[in-house]
């Protein structure tokens, strides 16, 4: 059932997972971090998800993107109380 699927996993020089991909699908994503370590983009393909968050914390504050070719697809916004 599995003969011949390859599934393929990066990591960068902080040990962090940074690819994925399967050689029979002919798939893979990427992943990118900020300076804290967290996730910042997810690449799949053409699309790309970006995240962004506030100073020092966990919270989201930006835009998080789904773009297909450069067009944004989602945009959702975030805020909190002080």
């Amino acid at each position: 059932m599995f003969n011949g699927i390859t599934l393929g996993r990066g990591v960068d020089g902080l040990k962090r997972v940074n690819s994925l991909g399967v050689s029979a699908l002919s798939y893979s994503t990427s992943y990118g971090f900020d300076d804290a370590s967290r996730l910042k983009t997810v690449t799949s393909g053409s699309d790309t998800a970006e995240y962004a968050r506030h100073a020092n914390s966990e919270l989201l504050h930006a835009a998080i993107k789904s773009k297909r070719q450069m067009e944004p697809r989602l945009t959702t916004r975030k805020s909190y109380p002080s």
